[in-house]
């Protein structure tokens, strides 16, 4: 932790000797839109993993003959320090790139980004989840565009619900401990369960991600508007209270849980041992192809504390960035548009079964007619919250060390909170 301090503090010194002052534009000179003749994208990995953004390229040089994109696979790994150190030798090698939101709190306050809010229309707006619109928003401005969101859907078995005396799955938290409970079955009478009713992923690289799942879904934020930490309220204690409970005392979810990662869970929901499971909405084009459940499974919201509450739920933001000093900023948003309109929403959703960030991307009839849960999707969509902060890696491993611990029974949920809240706010502050 102390390194990562001095990191930032180095960091700051940077920023301060160069010149670059927080949310700052930059002035370079501009190529005009019809003299520009390439652009280069800095892509999320090679494209032979990213075939919806293939169709998308294609798509682009038929409606954009003249000017060319030019694309660098930049690997998950490499991508903060290749973009740090080209923003901090001013250079315009990439001019835009896409990454997800954890690069967007840091890029932005150095002054590495190209302000987007001309992009966000009024239509763009009304027509974007509230997570993405949180994390895009950056003080007075926008700082990237809509690519592809990750969001936490439920998915269950119709089959052991109807065995279980169930026609439709549960809507609230009572319902899912109620069913968890029906569905958690030893079947052979050896005292090891063969059925869980629930699970979720809870290792440590997920643990932060599914707790402010919860937080959500109990109406409640992980960060307010400046940044700090809120978690550590009535609402937490209760979020945090209900995971660790459904492992340890109700006792519908398997205690290997704490090391079960998102894939982990998915493949013990499709082998049937576990009979509804907490997990990223891509999972249904899982599913949906798989020979052992495709016939019996389906897809709901998340479940809430009380009936009637919002389906609130933790997403993932992928979004496109436009370096401040790129000279071709004209085609660059032309770009940045073409990627958000509906018909690329719809490659990703389809070629590469992503997310849209677009809740009227459902309304296409081609979505509906190959994604027949749309409707619980477009709802969660619409209602997905997420946060960029920073340090998120440092942070995430923090999470997974108290919230682990309260799992395990090591700590009462209330010291997880105050311990996590400590640790995040020596980071943060």
């Amino acid at each position: 932790m102390k390194r990562l301090i001095i990191g930032l503090v180095v960091c700051g010194l940077v920023f301060h000797i160069l010149g670059i002052s927080s949310l700052a534009g930059v002035n370079v000179k501009q190529i005009p839109l019809e003299e520009t003749r390439y652009i280069t994208f800095g892509n999320w990995g090679g494209l032979e993993w990213d075939p919806a953004t293939v169709q998308i390229l294609e798509d682009w040089e038929k409606e954009h003959p003249a000017i060319k994109v030019r694309v660098v696979p930049v690997p998950d790994t490499m991508a903060n320090p290749k973009y740090m150190n080209m923003f901090l030798a001013r250079s315009d090698a990439i001019d835009v790139f896409n990454y997800d939101q954890a690069l967007v709190n840091q890029f932005a306050r150095a002054g590495w980004l190209e302000p987007v809010d001309d992009l966000f229309t009024e239509d763009l707006i009304a027509d974007c989840s509230e997570g993405f619109l949180k994390c895009a928003k950056i003080g007075d401005h926008y700082w990237y565009s809509p690519h592809f969101t990750k969001i936490a859907i439920i998915n269950y078995r119709t089959d052991l619900l109807a065995e279980a005396g169930y026609a439709s799955p549960p809507e609230t938290w009572d319902e899912l401990v109620e069913y968890g409970r029906k569905l958690t079955q030893d079947n052979d009478g050896d005292g090891v369960v063969d059925i869980w009713g629930f699970a979720y992923a809870s290792s440590p690289l997920e643990t932060f991600y599914n707790f402010r799942s919860w937080v959500y879904m109990a109406g409640g934020d992980v960060f307010d508007e400046a940044g700090n930490p809120v978690f550590n309220s009535e609402i937490g204690l209760k979020a945090l209270q209900f995971l660790c409970d459904l492992r340890n005392d109700y006792k519908i979810v398997t205690p290997d849980v704490v090391v079960f990662e998102d894939e982990d869970a998915g493949m013990e929901f499709e082998r049937g041992h576990v009979a509804m499971v907490l997990t990223d909405g891509e999972k249904i084009f899982r599913a949906m192809e798989s020979e052992l459940i495709k016939d019996v499974f389906n897809t709901t919201t998340v479940c809430t504390p009380e009936r009637g509450m919002p389906p609130r739920a933790a997403s993932k933001q992928c979004g496109h960035y436009m370096n401040v000093y790129s000279r071709k900023k004209e085609a660059v948003r032309e770009f940045m548009r073409f990627f958000f309109r509906i018909q690329s929403q719809k490659h990703e959703l389809i070629i590469e079964h992503n997310m849209p960030v677009r809740p009227s991307t459902f309304a296409d009839p081609e979505v509906r007619k190959k994604v027949p849960n749309w409707k619980d999707l477009q709802r969660t969509l619409r209602y997905a919250q997420a946060y960029s902060y920073t340090a998120q890696s440092t942070l995430r491993d923090i999470s997974a060390k108290w919230i682990g611990n309260a799992l395990l029974g090591k700590i009462s949920v209330q010291e997880a909170l105050d311990n996590m809240e400590k640790d995040f706010r020596e980071v943060l502050f």
